[in-house]
């Protein structure tokens, strides 16, 4: 059934066409710090021609809409899927734990869920790299 592929499709397969008919729509703040220098979160992640994923960037406030035809939690995980860069608790980008210290917070509180964090709306998610 549609619900059931809603809840269960991979997110980089979803797509919700536009801000209508939404059982959810919250949002999250992410930064990201590498070596003290914050890093663009681009505009129109998950927005193409025609296609609009569940999660997705509108500016590069680092603002993540997620937004869809039914409930369901997100991960971290997820965003960076959307956006094709990697996140894991090893690394961010390319920049890897092995060559310094990745921490990961969320509202201030350091969090050890990393890319598995699930995503509630307001969150504050902090990533930041440090170099050896």
């Amino acid at each position: 059934s549609e619900s059931r592929a809603c809840k269960t499709d991979p997110v980089t397969e979803i797509d919700i066409g536009g801000h209508t008919n939404l059982k959810l729509h919250i949002h999250a703040n992410l930064k990201i710090l590498i070596d003290g220098k914050e890093q663009l979160v681009p505009t129109n992640i998950g927005i193409s021609s025609g296609v609009m994923r569940p999660l997705h960037t509108h500016d590069v406030s680092g603002e993540i809409h997620m937004e869809g035809p039914c409930a369901r939690d997100f991960k971290v995980r997820e965003f960076f899927e959307v956006w094709g860069k990697e996140f894991s608790s090893k690394c961010i980008f390319d920049k890897c734990a092995d060559a310094g210290e990745l921490k990961f917070s969320v509202n201030g509180a350091q969090n050890n869920e990393f890319e598995n964090y699930v995503l509630r709306d307001g969150d504050a998610v902090r990533i930041e790299f440090s170099s050896g």
